[in-house]
């Protein structure tokens, strides 16, 4: 997973020794690891350019068809494009788009 996300070669570093993105793919990489039933991601792209994000969404996407639920929260709707549901917070009110 490490690989898959770029971060092979810093595999024994500390996450004082990463960078913002790199700790963000670090933190996915451990939660997709598992393999669990559950993944609850809030703004898993944050802190990554479009390259990595695209490869976060990408995991996500494969953890989902492999049947985990995957709940992702987001402010770039450019991630939703896959979802199966997709919901809005308006106005403190959470609706089906």
């Amino acid at each position: 997973m490490l690989d898959k996300l770029g971060l092979i070669d810093r595999a024994g570093f500390l996450p004082y020794q990463l960078s913002g993105g790199q700790r963000r793919r670090a933190m996915a990489a451990r939660c997709l690891i598992h393999s669990p039933e559950l993944i609850l991601a809030d703004e898993p792209t944050n802190d990554l350019d479009d390259e990595w994000a695209a490869k976060v969404v990408e995991l996500l996407a494969e953890a989902a068809q492999k049947g985990a639920g995957v709940v992702m929260v987001t402010h770039n709707s450019r991630w939703t494009a896959a979802a199966a549901l997709k919901y809005k917070m308006q106005n403190g009110e959470l609706i089906k788009i």
